[in-house]
């Protein structure tokens, strides 16, 4: 089982899709992690049900807008690299899954999550944010310490709001459901 002390990376509440870009900057390095891919679970009324979140009351889900997340192989596991959950960090695929997406509790559509896979490399190289969904929102304080993340490849920056977007298609990305997404990353791991 591998466990990661999370104080030693860069987190900002609040600034999930940041946060894992800069866990991604970390441990590109570290030979014993390759980063898989960046899901933004999303949905079109940016009401996405997340159970086992820190800021979860009870077994109550956190309603929210968006949550970006991390898979990585580990020895050649798949893993979730997750910030703002009560899971391990990382968490083995199946565990985390299964906690964050309970398959017993019934939804109301408007809370079904979807994820939005995209290619970890991809994203390091080309998001793109100037933090303007959470001006007016937060204290100004609350942002994070460092420069808004902007991608060197002027033409090919992906703008935040693209990712959040369901409707937008993006290179090296796909929409998935939680459990195709797990079906997949699978099947990458039997070849």
């Amino acid at each position: 089982m591998h466990t990661f002390d999370k104080s030693l990376f860069t987190y900002t509440p609040l600034f999930c899709e940041e946060n894992i870009w800069k866990l991604i900057e970390a441990i590109q390095e570290e030979i014993k992690i390759r980063t898989a891919d960046v899901l933004f679970i999303i949905n079109r009324n940016n009401t996405v049900a997340i159970f086992e979140q820190i800021k979860s009351i009870g077994q109550q889900p956190v309603i929210w807008d968006y949550h970006v997340i991390l898979t990585a192989y580990i020895d050649q596991k798949p893993y979730v690299f997750d910030f703002d959950s009560r899971c391990q960090f990382p968490c083995e695929i199946d565990r985390y899954f299964l906690a964050t997406f309970p398959q017993n509790i019934v939804l109301q559509e408007s809370y079904m999550p979807e994820i939005r896979r995209i290619n970890a490399e991809h994203f390091f190289n080309h998001f793109s944010s100037d933090r303007s969904h959470m001006r007016g929102i937060i204290s100004e304080s609350e942002f994070p310490d460092y420069e808004p993340i902007q991608s060197t490849h002027i033409k090919q920056q992906v703008p935040l709001d693209m990712y959040r977007n369901i409707e937008c298609t993006i290179a090296d990305s796909e929409i998935l459901t939680p459990i195709s997404y797990i079906k997949k990353i699978s099947s990458y791991c039997d070849n």
